[in-house]
C-alpha cells in the first residue's frame, strides 16, 4: 500500500467485510433486546415503576446510538471512505443526542435507586407525580444533549472549510 495515499481516495476496502457484518449482526441483537425492554415495560404493570421506565428510556436511547453503525457501515459497503465534516455531523448528530442522553439516563437511574433506598415509602404509596417526575428526568439529558449539540455545531462551522 502507497503510505502517501489521498485519505479522500474511494474504494471498497474488502477486508473490513466480516468486521462490518458482525457488527451489523450485534447492531440487530441489540436493537431486539432494546424494543423487547420497552415493549416489557409497556405492556407489563408490575415494571412501570420510575425505575423501570428510566430503563426503558435508556433502552430506547441506546438503540438510537446504535444508528451510528449502520451510517458507518454504508459507508463501509458502498466504498465511500472519506466525507466532509458537515456531512459527517448532519449524519451523527441524532445518533450523537442519544448517545449523549444515555450517558446522564444511566445515573438518573442510579439516583433514582438512591431516592427509592432513602425514601421507600415514596415509592410505595405513590404520593408523586410519576409522568410529572419521569419528564423532568428526561428534560435534564435532552438539555444537555442539545448543549452539546449546539457545541459541537458552532465548532463545526468554524472548522468545516479547513
Amino acid at each position: 500500500m502507497n503510505s502517501t495515499s489521498n485519505v479522500q481516495e474511494n474504494g471498497i476496502m474488502y477486508e473490513v467485510f466480516p468486521a462490518a457484518f458482525i457488527l451489523m449482526v450485534e447492531n440487530v441483537i441489540g436493537m431486539f433486546g432494546n424494543v423487547s425492554i420497552v415493549w416489557a415495560t409497556l405492556r407489563n404493570s408490575k415494571l412501570q415503576t420510575t425505575c423501570n421506565w428510566l430503563i426503558a428510556i435508556n433502552a430506547l436511547a441506546d438503540g438510537g446510538t446504535q444508528l451510528a453503525q449502520y451510517v458507518l457501515t454504508y459507508y463501509l459497503f458502498t466504498g465511500i471512505n472519506y466525507v466532509e465534516l458537515k456531512t459527517c455531523w448532519h449524519l451523527q448528530f441524532i445518533p450523537y443526542m442519544f448517545f449523549s442522553s444515555t450517558l446522564i439516563v444511566t445515573i438518573l437511574v442510579g439516583i433514582d435507586r438512591l431516592i427509592t433506598i432513602l425514601f421507600p415509602l415514596l415509592e410505595v404509596s405513590g404520593t408523586y407525580n410519576k409522568i410529572l417526575y419521569l419528564v423532568g428526568m428526561s428534560t435534564i439529558p435532552m438539555c444537555y444533549s442539545a448543549i452539546w449539540g449546539a457545541i459541537s455545531y458552532g465548532h463545526m462551522m468554524l472548522v468545516a472549510d479547513t
